[in-house]
């Protein structure tokens, strides 16, 4: 993605940046699929864990002039060796492994439901109890397998 596309609805002049929610979707699936804690990525970034997650999750609408570039080149891939080579050093609050595309769709496809049945606390809470389920299931069923 190009800078350009980034800017769209900026002021020229300004110093702060929109994260539009495309954006912010696309930074959560990067960091996912790098396998990257928030801390991690904060890191890199020179920010806090929670500046990271508040980007993400729209909290946080606007970046910096000194991140917007950083975000653009991470979002580009520029970044992902020397991260990928960081998340297997000991102490950089990496995940084991990273998220596979499927699972972080997955989830994200949940979350778009939950926030769906917003006005629904019934339909929530069977959403919830049945992945709860569901989950238990399928790890049970691998533990068996794995045992026998």
């Amino acid at each position: 993605m190009g800078e350009k596309e980034w800017q769209e609805g900026i002021p020229e002049s300004g110093s702060a940046w929109c994260f539009s929610p495309a954006l912010r979707r696309q930074l959560t699936e990067k960091r996912l699929g790098l396998g990257l804690t928030y801390a991690a990525l904060g890191r890199f970034f020179g920010v806090s864990w929670a500046t990271v997650r508040k980007w993400e999750l729209g909290k946080i609408r606007v970046c910096q002039q000194r991140h917007r570039r950083m975000v653009v080149e991470f979002l580009q891939g520029n970044y992902d060796q020397a991260l990928r080579e960081d998340r297997n050093r000991p102490g950089m609050g990496a995940y084991l492994r990273p998220v596979p595309r499927d699972a972080v769709a997955c989830v994200q496809r949940f979350a778009n439901s939950y926030r769906l049945l917003g006005e629904c606390p019934k339909g929530r809470r069977l959403l919830v109890e049945e992945a709860q389920r569901t989950v238990r299931q399928v790890l049970s069923q691998l533990l068996k397998e794995s045992l026998g």
